[in-house]
């Protein structure tokens, strides 16, 4: 509890976590003069907040591979992935107007016609087959993602998680809090 007394000399700022070892996910906090684990601060902001001191809040989230109540790792893979197909060969692209014929689609398919029409590195209308000669002709409506896989356009992708420590599973992937605690 000697860091109840550090905290105290922070004079109001945040106690800030840093990711010392991105490997391991080791996090420390600095308490005025001093370095604190997750544990000790955790203790230390739990105690003031008691006492009306401090209230707690979550500075950022870290995803870890659990089996049973131990952690088994704290190196996880994130990726994005299809909504439609849960399929992870997916791209960003733009959703496009075409203000002369009024067709809507993905940019790539406006690159793709243009490709067709032997004009590389611009855009065509497939609609339409008018080239776009400047950007008065279209508008961008939204920026979307497109699946490979299926074919699925969906403007928020799906977040999985694998477990880097051994079978890969997604299931046991947990989230894990640091705390930050404020004095008043």
């Amino acid at each position: 509890m000697a860091y109840l007394g550090s905290l105290g000399r922070v004079s109001g700022e945040n106690v800030q976590p840093y990711v010392v070892d991105y490997e391991r996910m080791r996090i420390i906090y600095r308490m005025g003069d001093r370095y604190a684990s997750r544990e000790e601060v955790a203790l230390a902001g739990s105690v003031l907040e008691a006492l009306g001191l401090a209230s707690m809040t979550t500075s950022f989230k870290v995803p870890i591979c659990r089996l049973g109540r131990r952690i088994a790792s704290e190196r996880v893979l994130v990726r994005f992935a299809c909504p439609s197909c849960g399929g992870t060969d997916i791209f960003k692209t733009e959703l496009i107007y075409h203000r002369l014929c009024g067709y809507v689609g993905e940019k790539f398919r406006f690159e793709e016609k243009a490709v067709e029409e032997g004009k590389l590195g611009g855009l065509a209308c497939p609609s339409c087959g008018r080239p776009i000669e400047s950007e008065g002709e279209y508008e961008v409506m939204a920026t979307v993602y497109h699946c490979t896989g299926c074919g699925a356009t969906f403007s928020k992708p799906q977040i999985k998680y694998y477990c880097l420590a051994g079978a890969g599973v997604e299931e046991e992937v947990g989230v894990e809090k640091s705390i930050t605690p404020r004095i008043r």
